[in-house]
């Protein structure tokens, strides 16, 4: 199952999600990786089983991928190794965005918890935004847009925030 296509160029892409398998019940997070413009798809092991929502890269070589459970994967070799980053939160995470391969933010949550998080050392560490409006803050954010130094977070009930 796909949820996510992200392609830097003509050629070069990445899908994620996760691989089912009904046989044994169990289920494995995937990304795979074209290189010829979607023609041919190989495997890259993430050695985890949550489902992956979102990935994005901000080159040839630098990505991340999020999903169940706040797991953020992170790769410099272009998804050839994926390793595990800390987001600090055990929610959601559904989408992500860089500027560059330092700045990134990623948003989810789940019923009745927001979750907004924000690095500026490529992922090292994740600081959780506080969402001032109690009501938008119980809202699960479905998705993150970056533009130089704007924001923007969308999730259900209409819920746009944006942040300067």
């Amino acid at each position: 199952v796909f949820n996510t296509i992200h392609f830097v160029g003509d050629s070069l892409g990445w899908v994620a999600g996760v691989r089912l398998s009904p046989s044994t019940g169990g289920q494995d997070g995937l990304i795979q990786k074209t290189i010829d413009g979607g023609e041919n798809w190989t495997d890259q092991p993430t050695n985890i089983e949550d489902i992956l929502k979102d990935i994005f890269f901000v080159n040839a070589s630098t990505g991340w991928a999020v999903g169940e459970n706040g797991v953020i994967l992170h790769t410099t070799d272009g998804g050839d190794t994926w390793q595990k980053q800390n987001s600090g939160t055990e929610e959601h995470l559904l989408s992500i965005q860089f500027t560059n391969e330092n700045v990134g933010w990623a948003v989810g949550g789940d019923f009745g918890v927001s979750v907004i998080i924000h690095t500026t050392d490529g992922g090292e560490t994740w600081e959780r935004q506080v969402i001032d409006d109690p009501i938008a803050g119980k809202i699960p954010m479905k998705d993150v847009f970056v533009k130089g130094d704007e924001v923007w977070t969308t999730g259900n009930n209409g819920l746009v925030i944006q942040y300067k």
